[in-house]
């Protein structure tokens, strides 16, 4: 997907054509540009590297994976309330379209945002105006442009034709951008990079397919003719590769053999592919530990509710908050943006282990934030009969912040002028 670049900006109308040496142009069909570790990398072959994968499921499916849901709010001082009548809701909640669940909807749009900085879906709209669907475009099928101070969006299809939609027709997802109208795309951004800890696979398949031998030296005592040299190499390669590894070599006339090259742990080979995949996941905002990066002076936590908390702060909470806003814009008119909005519910991703968890809810539970029956749910328990659960209790005591200082013991009533004074007591005797 190309939004805003100079070459597409001037793309107005069937008429006008883009250069086929066009680097936007080259990009957006998968040519990508040629890095200087020598790989072509876009975002089909880029998400084949096991840590941009490991990054790009993580956060699509931890987002995915929280609750989402569409509340109304009932007026000032009453609280909001779960909007189970509004047609977003179930959108959200269970198909964003009668082909995807609205977990796959989500997946898939946030996995295309973090690797290319953009993700859009057509909002299918019945007669009346309420979204009935929500349909994704594949990255590379649409682009946008502003044109008189609006943002229209272009859709291809694969025959080459095209449709152009309004603002309010798309759900535009934007990743970090520069220009407010784009994210920048991760592939174009930091391609070196990707193109690196692609060479390094890649060299790393070529140095065990060579048996884990990187090569050597053959020493003869003697000087060799071209044809009796192409000879003797052909004879060491069929004797040492492919179904003959391991098999023994028999030199003649004198010759040696001596290795050379460096063996990757030697080089730190090792210690600069786990560098690489560090790096990855600092672009992302993972913790390496969250993909299986792990070597000694890593950050640890005290707890899996510290790592999943550092987690949801550090990367998944402001990619939920843009996911809220950018569906809050786009799926209701502006009268509904007054009392309707939808929330992530982090709760399952920051509970810990069953024991936080259980610590967790009695708290709650003893200070009246919670009722037995809304813990119940929490651990898909059926309510409590009769209504029992639903009492909220805190602990007895706990006082009210203005009547600190009151007591319950009852006082000595006060002593006037003519109020008789108690009796006198000597040697256990009243006069």
């Amino acid at each position: 997907m190309k939004c805003l670049e100079p070459a597409f900006r001037q793309f107005r109308s069937t008429e006008q054509q883009l250069s086929l040496r066009d680097p936007a142009l080259k990009d957006l069909f998968g040519g990508g540009s040629m890095t200087a570790s020598g790989q072509h990398i876009t975002e089909f072959n880029a998400i084949k590297i096991s840590a941009v994968y490991a990054c790009v499921r993580l956060i699509a499916e931890k987002l995915a994976s929280l609750p989402l849901t569409t509340y109304r709010r009932m007026g000032p001082g009453k609280g909001t309330q779960e909007a189970v009548d509004h047609p977003v809701y179930d959108i959200l909640k269970n198909a964003a379209n009668p082909f995807m669940t609205s977990t796959e909807f989500l997946r898939t749009q946030q996995g295309v945002t973090s690797l290319v900085g953009n993700s859009a879906a057509y909002i299918e709209r019945n007669g009346s105006g309420q979204v009935v669907a929500l349909w994704p475009w594949k990255s590379t099928s649409w682009r946008m442009d502003m044109i008189d101070g609006k943002l229209f969006y272009y859709h291809y299809d694969e025959k080459g034709g095209f449709e152009v939609y309004r603002q309010d027709e798309v759900l535009h997802i934007r990743g970090l951008g520069g220009d407010g109208y784009c994210g920048y795309s991760m592939i174009t951004t930091h391609r070196e990079l990707f193109g690196l800890s692609n060479a390094s696979i890649e060299y790393r398949a070529r140095f065990f397919a060579n048996d884990a031998r990187p090569g050597g030296v053959l020493k003869h005592p003697l000087t060799l003719s071209p044809q009796a040299h192409s000879n003797l190499r052909k004879t060491i390669t069929d004797q040492t590769t492919g179904n003959n590894k391991r098999s023994f070599m028999i030199l003649e006339e004198g010759m040696d053999w001596k290795d050379v090259g460096i063996p990757p742990n030697d080089a730190q080979y090792i210690e600069g592919h786990i560098a690489t995949k560090e790096d990855i996941c600092g672009i992302f905002g993972v913790p390496a530990h969250k993909i299986g990066v792990m070597k000694s002076g890593t950050v640890s936590y005290a707890s899996v509710e510290q790592s999943n908390r550092a987690f949801w702060e550090d990367c998944i909470r402001h990619i939920a908050d843009n996911w809220e806003k950018r569906l809050r814009y786009s799926l209701f008119t502006p009268t509904e943006r007054q009392s309707y909005f939808v929330k992530f519910n982090p709760t399952v991703m920051l509970w810990g282990d069953a024991k936080e968890q259980a610590e967790k809810l009695q708290i709650e539970r003893r200070n009246g934030i919670i009722n037995a029956d809304e813990w119940r749910e929490l651990l898909d328990m059926n309510p409590l009969p009769n209504g029992e659960g639903k009492t909220y209790i805190c602990e007895s005591n706990m006082t009210r912040l203005d009547q600190v200082g009151e007591t319950d013991e009852p006082q000595a009533p006060a002593l006037t002028n003519g109020a008789a004074k108690p009796a006198q007591l000597t040697n256990g005797a009243a006069h």
